[in-house]
C-alpha cells in the first residue's frame, strides 16, 4: 500500500491524474487498487499483512492519494472514499493529538507528520477536517518540542532530532505559523544549518526540509534547492539490471542488515519515491500564512497536486 501510495503521489506531482496524463491508465489503477483495500470504516490496511509499524504511515500515504486524487480532477466517484479516509484519521486521532502505531493509541512525530499532510491534502480539496483534529495535533507538538519551539523530538520527553524537528516545522507551517514566526525562522536556521549532505543521505529529513524551505522562500530556499535540484538527477542512476535507480551517491553494496530507511540500502523504491516527491517542491507555490498576504492560502503539498487542487477551487467558486 504504501509503495503504491508513494508512486501515485510521484504521479500527481508531475500533474498525473486518473482522468489525463501520459500515465492516466496506470495512475488508474493504482488508484483502485487503493480504493479496493478500503473498508467501510476508511481502514486501508485492515487486510494487509504488513507490520504493525507500517499501518499507519500506510493509512495516511493513502489517504494524501485519494485526497489529492479528488482535489485534482473533483471526479465525483472519488469523494466518499476520500472523505471517508479522512473521517477515519480523525477517528483514531489519539487522545495525545497525534498518531503512532496503533489506531487511537500513542502519538509520535513521524506518523503525525504524515496525517498532517493527509488532513491538509483534505482541505485543499474542500474535504470536511474538523478544527478540533488540527487544535490536537498541535497540542501534542508543544509536548513535543525542545529549545524555544523550534525543535522537536520523536515523542515527548524525547531528545530532538534535525529529522523530527523538519517534520514538526512543516506541521506549524500547515497549522497556520507564518513565515515571519521567530519559532519558525529560528527552525529554519537550523535546518540550515544542517544542509543535505549526499555521503550521508537522509531522504526522510530532505523530504521534510525541503518543504519547509520552499515554504519559508527567500535565501532559505534559494541555498537549499541550490543543493537539491541540479544535483538530484545526477545522483539518482538510471535503471539498470544491477543497480536499482534509487541509489543515492557513489555507487557501492551495502551487506549491513540493520541499514534503515534512510540510507542507501534501506527500502530503494520508497528512497527513490522519496527523492521524485520532494523535487516537485521546487515546482509548487508556496502555501503557508505569509506575513503580507491577509488571508491564509491553500495547502500545496510538496507533491505539486495542489497546484491542480487549488485551481479546482477556483472554478468551484467561479461557478
Amino acid at each position: 500500500i504504501a509503495a503504491t501510495a508513494m508512486a501515485l503521489l510521484a504521479f500527481q506531482g508531475a500533474g498525473h491524474t486518473h482522468k489525463k496524463g501520459s500515465y492516466q491508465r496506470r495512475v488508474e489503477r493504482g488508484l483502485r487498487y487503493l480504493i479496493r483495500q478500503q473498508n467501510e470504516l476508511g481502514d486501508f490496511f485492515h487486510a494487509s499483512p504488513g507490520p504493525r509499524s507500517h499501518r499507519l504511515y500506510s493509512q495516511a500515504q493513502a489517504t494524501m492519494v485519494v485526497c489529492e486524487a479528488f482535489g485534482m480532477t473533483r471526479d465525483p466517484e472519488v469523494s466518499a472514499p476520500a472523505q471517508l479516509a479522512i473521517d477515519y484519521a480523525v477517528s483514531i486521532q489519539a487522545s495525545e493529538g497525534g498518531w503512532r502505531y496503533v489506531p487511537g493509541r500513542d502519538s509520535d512525530t513521524s506518523v503525525t507528520g504524515w496525517f498532517a499532510m493527509a488532513l491538509q491534502s483534505g482541505r485543499m480539496a474542500n474535504l470536511t477536517v474538523a478544527d478540533e483534529t488540527l487544535q490536537k495535533m498541535s497540542q501534542f507538538l508543544d509536548l513535543a518540542r525542545d529549545e524555544g519551539g523550534y525543535r522537536y523530538g520523536y515523542r515527548p520527553n524525547f531528545s530532538s532530532s534535525v529529522t523530527m524537528t523538519a517534520e514538526a516545522l512543516l506541521c506549524r507551517q500547515y497549522l497556520g505559523w507564518r513565515q515571519d514566526d521567530p519559532r519558525l525562522i529560528d527552525g529554519a536556521d537550523y535546518l540550515a544549518r544542517n544542509p543535505i549532505n549526499w555521503r550521508q543521505p537522509n531522504v526522510y529529513y530532505w523530504y521534510y526540509a525541503t518543504q519547509v524551505m520552499h515554504h519559508m522562500e527567500g535565501d532559505a530556499w534559494d541555498q537549499w534547492n541550490k543543493v537539491l535540484r541540479k544535483p538530484l538527477p545526477e545522483r539518482t542512476l538510471s535503471p539498470r539490471p544491477h543497480r536499482t535507480s534509487s541509489h543515492v551517491g557513489p555507487a557501492r553494496r551495502r551487506t549491513d542488515s540493520t541499514q534503515d530507511y534512510r540510507s542507501m540500502s534501506g527500502a530503494s523504491l520508497l528512497i527513490a519515491l522519496r527523492l521524485t516527491v520532494s523535487s516537485h517542491a521546487v515546482r509548487a507555490a508556496p502555501a503557508v500564512p505569509q506575513p503580507h498576504r491577509r488571508q491564509p492560502i491553500a495547502f500545496l503539498p510538496s507533491h505539486n497536486p495542489g497546484r491542480s487542487c487549488r485551481k479546482a477551487r477556483e472554478n468551484d467558486d467561479r461557478t
